[in-house]
């Protein structure tokens, strides 16, 4: 009867905040029935496990899990999911509660939960999922994650012999959790012509997971992920793995098996996330023509990419955790393929600290080292802004360590739009990229909106 109450307050409060904004209240939901009931999670009736996937990594999340939201439903499956993104046992219970019937019951046959990496374990203990996507365990937020070490014990800690993993056979961290599952699904992407190796100063590879020894790839996608054989013992990428081949940027189209698929976002990362969609609707009885179908019609709603006029010029904003190594070398790769003139305007930032608590804020710049600079200053730009109050001279050697000129490098040592707007009026390129912490490039468009630069 406690269950019944607080499901039905949960649901009146839901309706409510959506009354006054529908985007909002993502989360309020599922607090408001953890408030009024902390053991609510444990009483959920009705739940079928084996149809609920949930989906966590450093990279991809959200992305796949819309993904796979997008391909079960366009191809007749019920299906819930916390598609904005709200990863956390609020957001996560908040989808329940938004999906079942007044008595408890789902309405959907498929849940799909994104789930935030350090929540792993309370959502585990609270909703005992049996399906898992691992997108890859990655550097990815230090000031609050440190080491990928500690996202890999965590999700040690919670993986075991009831489960399905689905692992990213190019990815030696998430590959290695193999061990730990009763069942495994591998997924990846052949050579690209994007496809790289690393050989400059800075570049390093990864220890084994199982003995710590050198990671050796034969190629990569991505930073760390290709494929891979430790150089000690035999722990290598899988032959058997559900696998994008013959990818074709220009054109837009993949493989898997013989089947030809869409290629609607044409990045390299975007790869891993088709195959991971499509190993999990493989896995639960969907034909490769139907997956296929499905991916034809994808939008992707996390689209990372906002445009600004301003005096004639178009500033291109590319919303990104910057703190992220990954997302970052995205974003570089995205502006390195204009080849038309432009300016690129970069303004890394300092970090929240949270371990230790007495330390506000530092500056930390090792996700710059961590990615290729090279092929983006060599697209066609005409001058590198660095701009920030604490690290615009860090962020100006990284450029030099690749080649950048001192000449066609600007530093601006302050976060003021004003300032930073002045200097892009400088110059004569019309497009301008824009790579900032989305609190300062608020700032830039509440700046304009005042003066009215924008236009």
């Amino acid at each position: 009867m406690r269950f019944k109450i607080v499901l039905a307050i949960a649901k009146l409060a839901w309706f409510a905040i959506r009354l006054i904004d529908k985007n909002r209240g993502t989360d309020f939901p599922g607090r408001i029935a953890l408030k009024l009931y902390p053991d609510f999670a444990k009483q959920i009736p009705g739940i079928n496990y084996d149809k609920v996937i949930v989906v966590t990594g450093s990279n991809g999340k959200t992305t796949t899990t819309n993904l796979l939201y997008h391909v079960l439903k366009v191809n007749g499956k019920q299906v819930a999911s916390n598609l904005k993104g709200s990863n956390m046992l609020n957001g996560v219970l908040s989808v329940y509660i938004k999906d079942t019937k007044l008595n408890g019951a789902p309405r959907s046959e498929y849940y799909i939960w994104e789930v935030d990496e350090r929540s792993l374990p309370t959502i585990y203990n609270n909703l005992p999922f049996t399906r898992c996507i691992v997108t890859n365990v990655m550097q990815d937020q230090v000031h609050r994650n440190g080491e990928p070490d500690l996202i890999y014990s965590i999700f040690s800690g919670v993986f075991n012999k009831s489960m399905k993993l689905y692992l990213n056979n190019h990815e030696p961290r998430s590959k290695s959790f193999e061990e730990l599952a009763g069942e495994v699904v591998y997924f990846g992407a052949s050579q690209t012509s994007e496809s790289y190796f690393k050989d400059g100063l800075l570049d390093v590879s990864m220890p084994c997971p199982i003995c710590r020894h050198k990671i050796d790839f034969s190629f990569l996608n991505l930073n760390n992920v290709g494929d891979f054989k430790c150089s000690n013992c035999s722990f290598s990428s899988s032959v058997d793995s559900v696998q994008t081949e013959r990818a074709n940027f220009e054109e837009k189209e993949f493989y898997i098996n013989d089947t030809r698929f869409p290629m609607p976002y044409d990045a390299p990362v975007m790869l891993y996330n088709y195959s991971a969609a499509s190993a999990v609707c493989l896995d639960l009885g969907l034909c490769l023509q139907a997956v296929s179908s499905g991916l034809s019609t994808f939008v992707n709603a996390s689209g990372r990419m906002e445009e600004i006029n301003y005096k004639g010029k178009k500033i291109k904003y590319i919303r990104m955790k910057q703190e992220n190594p990954e997302t970052l070398q995205g974003a570089l790769d995205a502006i390195a393929s204009d080849p038309s003139p432009k300016l690129f305007v970069i303004g890394l930032c300092t970090l929240d600290e949270r371990r230790p608590k007495f330390t506000p804020h530092y500056a930390n710049t090792y996700y710059a080292y961590d990615c290729d600079f090279k092929r983006l200053l060599a697209s066609n730009v005409e001058k590198s802004i660095c701009f920030s109050e604490f690290v615009c001279y860090d962020i100006a050697n990284r450029l030099y360590y690749d080649g950048a000129k001192k000449d066609d490098v600007v530093v601006v040592n302050s976060d003021s739009a004003s300032r930073i707007l002045e200097e892009i009026d400088k110059y004569e390129s019309e497009t301008v990229y824009f790579i900032t912490l989305m609190k300062l490039m608020e700032g830039i468009k509440k700046h304009l909106a005042k003066t009215g630069g924008a236009n």
